[in-house]
């Protein structure tokens, strides 16, 4: 099966049996293509999920239902690990770039708080990922902050 929108990759329908992802789901892990992860961790992904574990287990009459309800997971999905890959690469930048600061230097302060920020952000939902990614990859500026009043 192969979706019409070219922004969304192949599915393999056959996949997701009702049967194999209700057994997946009640390990505390989900499989999708060919990934584990928790979810207890991220609400959003929890809830999709539920949303598409009661989509496979409609009757087989409402395929075309159980086919739209795995492209938009699978749409959602998309976007989720490419947030979180970004994420991961911006805080492995962090993590390589503190030891070149002053450990109570301003730049320094300012990266921690964004590495901070990033690795409290892989639990949120897609907006707010997208939102505190954009905020966190700014690179310090070793100026001072004026306050003019």
């Amino acid at each position: 099966f192969s979706t019409t929108n070219e922004n969304e990759s192949d599915l393999d329908f056959e996949l997701f049996t009702p049967e194999r992802y209700l057994w997946i789901h009640s390990t505390g892990y989900n499989y999708y293509r060919g990934s584990h992860f928790q979810t207890s961790d991220n609400q959003e992904l929890s809830d999709w999920l539920d949303s598409l574990r009661m989509a496979l287990k409609l009757d087989n009459k409402l395929v075309s239902w159980k086919i739209k309800s795995l492209i938009e997971f699978n749409a959602y999905n998309k976007q989720r690990t490419k947030l979180d890959s970004a994420i991961d690469a911006r805080i492995e930048r962090l993590n390589s770039l503190l030891p070149t600061f002053e450990p109570d230097g301003a730049c320094s302060k300012f990266y921690l708080k964004q590495r901070d920020a990033l690795k409290n952000a892989k639990q949120l939902n897609n907006f707010d990922k997208s939102n505190i990614l954009n905020e966190n990859s700014k690179d310090c500026r070793d100026e001072p902050v004026y306050d003019y009043y």
